[in-house]
C-alpha cells in the first residue's frame, strides 16, 4: 500500500494533539491532555518533528511523535531522536501504516542522529531492530521508617535544575526547559495516573541538597509511588524515600538508578530492596560510525579504547573495531545490543522515565 507522509507545520499542531488524546487520553476533551503533558514535543517550534499520515480531508489518521535531545554519557555527548504517542485510529490499523512512519523517521534522522529510543516495547518496533537494554538498578522501600533532615513538598526550578546538570548521565536541558516539564506535572491524567504529580525536597532553600519527583499509582487495591526522577546526595535521595511512603501513606516507593552510581550500595547496606531491571522502552542504534566518533571520550576515558572505528561490511552488516578487538554484526539490533546491554559494553543510558519522556 502506497501511503503519503507528511511532516507537520505549526498549524497542525492542534489536529495532530486532538488525534493523540483521543487515542492515549480519552477520558479528556480533545487538545487538553498530550499537549499540556509533553509541552517540548506537541508545540509549533518541534513540529517538523512530527510525521502524519493524512487521511480525508487532510485529517492525520496514524502518526509519530519524535524529539530531539541531547543525552550526556560522562565526557561525551550524543545527539538522540526520542519516539512516542506512536497512534493509528483504529479504522485503519493492520495497514503498516505505523511501520512506514517508523521507516521515514528513521530514514530522515539517520544521518545525523546515531540511536534512537522508542517509549513502549510493541513488536512493531522490535521488527525495526529495536531492542531492550540496561540494564538499571529498581530500589524499592516497602517499610515505613523515620526519616532524617528537613523534607518536603516543593519546587526550586534552579536549583532542581542545577542538581540534575550535575549527573554524569543525563539529558541535556536549559533551565526553561525544566520548569516547562515540571509545570506538566500538573497535566491531567500525567503519566495516566488520575493522582497528581509532585516534587520533593530535602535540604534548605540555597542549599537544596536533593530532590525526587514522583507520580503516585494505584494497582490492586494498593498506592504505589514511583519516582521518575532525582539528584542529588545520595543519602537524602532516600530519606525522601522514607518521607513520602509516610506522607501518602503508601504502600512502596520505587526508583531506578544505573547500576555504578553509590545509591545501589547505599539503599542495599539500608535494607531497601534492589534489583535489576531494563531501561524503559526499546533503543536502536542508526548510525554507528556516528556513535563511535561522539562516543571517543567516554570510550578513551571509561572503556581504555584509544582507537574505535565502525563501518559497514556490506548493506545490513557492520564491522566495529576497538583497538585489537574486532567483532562483525548482521544487522543494527546486533550492534546495538553490543553498545547498550549487558551483551557488550554496557555504554549506560539515562532513565527514559524521567522528565524527558515522550
Amino acid at each position: 500500500m502506497k501511503i503519503e507522509i507528511w511532516r507537520a507545520d505549526p498549524w497542525d499542531i492542534d489536529k495532530l494533539s486532538e488525534v493523540a488524546d483521543r487515542i492515549f487520553r480519552p477520558m479528556l476533551n480533545p487538545g487538553t491532555g498530550m499537549r499540556r503533558e509533553f509541552p517540548l514535543l506537541f508545540t509549533q517550534e518541534n513540529s517538523s518533528n512530527l510525521f502524519y499520515i493524512p487521511g480525508e480531508r487532510k485529517q492525520p489518521i496514524s502518526m509519530v511523535a519524535t524529539k530531539p535531545w541531547k543525552v550526556r554519557i560522562f565526557e561525551s555527548t550524543i545527539p538522540i531522536i526520542a519516539v512516542g504517542s506512536v497512534l493509528t485510529l483504529p479504522e485503519y490499523r493492520n495497514k503498516g501504516l505505523a511501520t512506514g512512519l517508523l521507516k521515514k523517521v528513521i530514514r530522515v534522522f539517520r544521518k545525523t542522529v546515531p540511536v534512537m529510543i522508542i517509549s513502549g516495547t510493541l513488536n512493531l518496533y522490535r521488527r525495526l531492530g529495536a531492542t531492550d537494554f540496561g540494564p538499571l538498578c529498581e530500589i524499592t522501600l516497602k517499610e515505613k521508617e523515620i526519616w532524617k533532615g528537613k523534607v518536603y513538598p516543593g519546587v526550586y526550578a534552579d536549583e532542581i535544575h542545577e542538581l540534575y546538570s550535575n549527573e554524569d548521565v543525563r539529558y541535556e536541558r536549559t533551565l526553561s526547559e525544566t520548569m516547562e516539564l515540571i509545570d506538566a506535572l500538573k497535566a491531567p491524567y500525567y503519566r495516566q495516573s488520575p493522582l497528581k504529580g509532585e516534587v520533593f525536597l530535602a535540604g534548605e532553600r540555597g542549599e537544596l541538597e536533593a530532590y525526587a519527583i514522583l507520580i503516585p499509582y494505584y494497582s490492586r487495591h494498593s498506592l504505589n509511588l514511583k519516582i521518575i526522577e532525582w539528584a542529588g546526595k545520595r543519602d537524602s535521595v532516600l530519606e525522601i524515600m522514607k518521607y513520602v511512603i509516610n506522607y501518602y501513606d503508601a504502600d512502596s516507593v520505587t526508583l531506578k538508578a544505573q547500576p555504578f552510581d553509590p545509591i545501589v550500595n547505599i539503599a542495599y547496606d539500608k535494607g531497601f530492596d534492589v534489583k535489576k531491571v531494563n531501561n524503559q522502552g526499546l533503543i536502536l542504534v542508526l548510525n554507528p560510525q556516528l556513535l563511535v566518533r561522539q562516543m571517543k571520550l567516554y570510550m578513551v576515558n571509561r572503556l581504555k579504547v584509544e582507537k574505535a572505528r565502525a563501518y559497514r561490511k556490506d548493506i545490513n552488516s557492520w564491522i566495529v573495531k576497538l583497538n585489537d578487538r574486532i567483532e562483525e554484526f548482521e544487522d543494527l539490533k546486533s550492534v546495538t545490543e553490543f553498545f547498550f546491554t549487558e551483551k557488550g559494553l554496557k555504554i549506560p543510558f539515562p532513565d527514559t522515565e524521567g522528565l524527558n519522556y515522550i
